[in-house]
């Protein structure tokens, strides 16, 4: 049965951040993860910038948790 991540990130580093996505990709990928959905451009018109969100699809619960 198939497992989600569903992960909310603040960043306030965007190259460190994007350094970790790079790192964690190839982690996740090796598990058998597929992204369903990640961060993408967006703009904040008002109030408080919101966090990244990522969800990420494993074949099993077990992979999941081994990744």
């Amino acid at each position: 049965m198939p497992a989600l991540w569903i992960a909310s990130a603040s960043v306030t580093d965007d190259t460190a951040y994007a350094a970790y996505a790079r790192e964690a990709t190839e982690v996740i990928e090796a598990h058998g993860g597929i992204f369903l959905a990640r961060g993408a451009r967006h703009v904040t018109l008002e109030g408080a910038d919101r966090p990244r969100h990522v969800v990420i699809r494993f074949p099993s619960v077990e992979l999941a948790e081994a990744c």
